[in-house]
C-alpha cells in the first residue's frame, strides 16, 4: 500500500514536471513566433531605407552636377547608403537567426541544421 502511494505520487510528479515543460516549450514558439514576425518587419523596413538611401543619392548626384548641391551633401548621400546597406545585411542575419530559433523551439533543429 506504501509503494503504491509512492508510485501515485511520483507519476503525479512527473506529469507535473511534463506540464511545466510543455508549458515553457509553448511560450518558447510563441516568442520565437514572434520574434519572426518582427525581424520580416524589419527587413521590410530596411529594404524600403536602402531604396530611399538610393534616391537620395541619385537626386544629390543631379543637384551636385547643377552645382546644387556641394561635395559634402553627395558624400553624406553616400554615407547614408552604406549605412543602409549594412543595415539591411543585418535585418537579413536577424531574419536568419530567427529562424533558427523557431526550428529549435520547434524541434526542426537537428544536429546544428534545420529540419
Amino acid at each position: 500500500d506504501g509503494q503504491r502511494h509512492q508510485a501515485d505520487a511520483e507519476a503525479r510528479q512527473a506529469e507535473a514536471a511534463l506540464a511545466r515543460q510543455q508549458s515553457v516549450i509553448a511560450d518558447e514558439v510563441r516568442s520565437a513566433t514572434r520574434a519572426l514576425v518582427t525581424r520580416r518587419a524589419g527587413l521590410g523596413a530596411a529594404e524600403r531605407a536602402l531604396e530611399l538611401s538610393r534616391q537620395t543619392l541619385a537626386l544629390f548626384r543631379v543637384q551636385y552636377a547643377a552645382g546644387a548641391a556641394t561635395q559634402l551633401d553627395l558624400l553624406q548621400a553616400q554615407d547614408g547608403l552604406v549605412a543602409a546597406e549594412v543595415a539591411l545585411a543585418g535585418a537579413r542575419f536577424d531574419l536568419q537567426l530567427a529562424h533558427v530559433a523557431l526550428a529549435r523551439a520547434t524541434g526542426r533543429l537537428r544536429d546544428g541544421t534545420a529540419s
